[in-house]
């Protein structure tokens, strides 16, 4: 059976990389996956993400077809709290199957034990798929479950609401705080992070509610003693925003707790925080939970915008100006940052692998208010950043420059 064989495998903690390649392609490959039990795809999505062992066919495969299924009524609460907690655990982002997972979990919802709610609510979050209907309806059995939590469960579910941003009185009272304040010496590091973040999250709310002074101390100094580094894409989009002229401060302690990459200082006196968000901080190209609760909590505490660097918008190459005319990665690539920078905002148009397409209503930093360049030295950055020469053309008549580019 296959999927007892990855099961055992990851369950003894044995790497068998090369038999979990094989054995994910052929169940990716095969016709159909009639034959295959709720548990069978449980273990295997489980087998996987435990193992760390990376097959996006496999997981497309069981997905389309769980997603495909007219009912889940063979699947009971623990496998399909397992199969969500595996696919976000392995970064895998299905719709369907999310969105298939969730109506049944929530017709099931008080079969479920503390640990599934914790897991499915968790992964929901994790993966940013924040359903209204899954949050409301968890609630009230979060709250009369909240004794037979461990300290991991209250710290995750705490956590999931406050990515979710789904208030409910009902639960986050003085006896969900109780329930916390309990298990204060119990909670790790993670665990206290998250917390951090949930009262951060009452805070937005202005609910009042509030953490013990003590464990409030706890958790902001394990979310502040969090592990950071500089990476080389975080290095390269400083520099080009340097390069720009902006004015600007690296690795900046918020008020809240959070540390942002920089922190440009614009000239009409707001400040803009920017984020060069690397692959952790997406699935599949949506943002995971982390950085949605992230940027809003930064946005509503700090008072701050946050604008976010794709890593892949960063390495699409683009052409540079001279004679060579060969594609350069990075320079300019932080323009969805930088483009928002200034107050005077501008339609800009640049081609990528041939193609035209638009950017958006940006606001442009080239010639205007941000630095002391003149306008046609601006507009030469510009240039090379776009790798096509641009003109400002009239004003029209709503607040902005219209650039677009020349004939050549």
């Amino acid at each position: 059976n296959l999927s007892t064989t990855v099961w055992a495998f990851a369950t003894a903690g044995v790497s068998q990389p090369e038999l979990f390649r094989k054995i994910g392609y052929h169940i990716a490959g095969l016709d159909s996956l009639d034959s295959f039990k709720p548990q069978d795809f449980s273990n295997i999505v489980w087998a996987y993400a435990t193992a760390r062992e990376s097959h996006p066919e496999l997981f497309n495969k069981i997905g389309d077809h769980v997603a495909r299924l007219g009912s889940l009524g063979s699947f009971n609460p623990q496998e399909l709290s397992i199969t969500v907690w595996a696919y976000a655990t392995a970064r895998v982002f299905h719709s369907r199957l999310f969105e298939k997972l969730t109506t049944e979990a929530v017709a099931k919802k008080d079969h479920f034990e503390s640990q599934h709610i914790a897991n499915f609510l968790w992964a929901c979050a994790t993966v940013g798929h924040t359903d209204e209907r899954l949050f409301a309806a968890f609630a009230p059995l979060v709250g009369s479950k909240l004794d037979e939590c461990s300290e991991q469960e209250l710290a995750n579910i705490s956590w999931a609401y406050s990515v979710a941003n789904a208030p409910n009185l009902d639960l986050f009272n003085v006896g969900h705080v109780s329930a916390l304040a309990s298990n204060e010496k119990e909670f790790s590091a993670e665990g206290l992070a998250q917390l951090h973040q949930w009262q951060l999250w009452q805070q937005e709310l202005e609910s009042g509610i509030e953490l013990p002074q003590s464990l409030q101390a706890k958790c902001r100094n394990a979310f502040m003693s969090q592990c950071f580094s500089e990476s080389k894409l975080q290095n390269d989009v400083v520099g080009e925003l340097r390069a720009a002229g902006l004015d600007l401060e690296e690795e900046v302690l918020l008020g809240s707790g959070y540390r942002i990459d920089a922190l440009v200082k614009v000239g009409d006196g707001r400040k803009v925080a920017v984020e060069v968000d690397g692959p952790s901080h997406f699935i599949d190209r949506r943002p995971a939970g982390r950085a949605i609760l992230k940027h809003r909590q930064v946005a509503t505490l700090d008072r701050i915008e946050v604008v976010s660097v794709p890593y892949w918008e960063w390495d699409v190459p683009v052409r540079t100006v001279g004679p060579a005319q060969e594609p350069k990665h990075g320079r300019g690539l932080a323009l969805p940052a930088v483009l928002f920078l200034s107050p005077v905002r501008a339609h800009l148009l640049h081609p990528v692998e041939h193609a035209w397409f638009r950017v958006g209503t940006a606001e442009l930093f080239a010639s205007l208010l941000t630095f002391s360049r003149s306008s046609d030295s601006s507009l030469e950055y510009v240039h090379a950043v776009v790798g096509v020469p641009v003109a400002v053309g009239p004003l029209p008549n709503v607040a902005g420059v219209d650039v677009r580019p020349l004939s050549t």
